[in-house]
């Protein structure tokens, strides 16, 4: 009996199993994760992960059209489909793996891609602009304090562009000479106001620290400009409160 015992007790080494020399066994692959129809993703559905932000909040695009047997018009989740679809590339597959990493839904990626083709027209996207300079805050705070600059470069490209036009009639190459004097009068007028500004004033310190800004070379010592650019003008508008 107690022979028997001891054996039991024993620890026994398996190696390695070649499974070509066992045809006859069943391999049975490991559950999939259980997904829920899209159609029945609730507007208060609790995501598997945190969520992250919408990344398309300040776009707008014609998408009131609503196809009663899409999945997708009719989804309390519309907008984050259709953000997603612009923000990943419209790549529908993208769309597809989102919704079942984050909510365990099921959604094809063939009704994405119908969805996004023929029920929205993502060709009339526009953007809203105190948004869209919100977030091109750094690129013009270039120009902050340098409006002359930007003025007098987007009036010299009007004048080359109405250089480079080509008239054949004589009452248009008249119209171009008049259109190319007075862009030309009006370069003249801003430097004119800039000369005199300067010989009135001190030192514009904002130009002259945003000139060294364009000669740096490395983006880390411009964040730096413009830090100290944002942080005079922010002292200069308190003081003048």
């Amino acid at each position: 009996m107690s022979d028997s015992t001891d054996k039991s007790s024993q620890l026994i080494e398996i190696g390695k199993i070649n499974l070509s020399d066992h045809s006859d066994l069943t391999l049975v692959p490991a559950e999939a994760p259980i997904l829920i129809p899209f159609r029945d993703l609730r507007e208060d559905a609790i995501s598997l992960l945190d969520l992250p932000p919408d990344p398309c909040p300040d776009i707008f695009y014609p998408n009131t059209y609503v196809e009663p047997k899409c999945v997708i018009c009719n989804s309390p989740w519309r907008l984050r489909v259709e953000h997603e679809y612009i923000s990943q590339g419209q790549k529908a597959n993208r769309v597809k793996t989102f919704f079942e990493k984050y909510f365990g839904a099921k959604l094809t990626w063939e009704s994405v891609s119908t969805h996004m083709h023929f029920h929205c027209d993502l060709s009339k996207i526009q953007q809203d602009g105190q948004l869209y300079y919100q977030h091109r805050e750094d690129d013009l705070s270039l120009y902050k304090y340098r409006e002359d600059d930007l003025a007098l470069i987007a009036l010299t490209d009007q004048l080359y562009e109405i250089k480079g036009m080509t008239c054949k009639s004589a009452d248009l190459k008249l119209k171009r000479s008049s259109a190319i004097a007075n862009l030309t009068k009006q370069i003249q007028q801003i430097k004119k106001d800039r000369d005199n500004s300067g010989a009135m004033q001190n030192v514009n310190f904002f130009k002259v620290l945003m000139d060294i800004h364009d000669k740096l070379k490395h983006e880390e010592d411009k964040m730096i400009v413009r830090a100290k650019v944002k942080e005079l003008r922010e002292q200069l508008m308190n003081e003048n409160k």
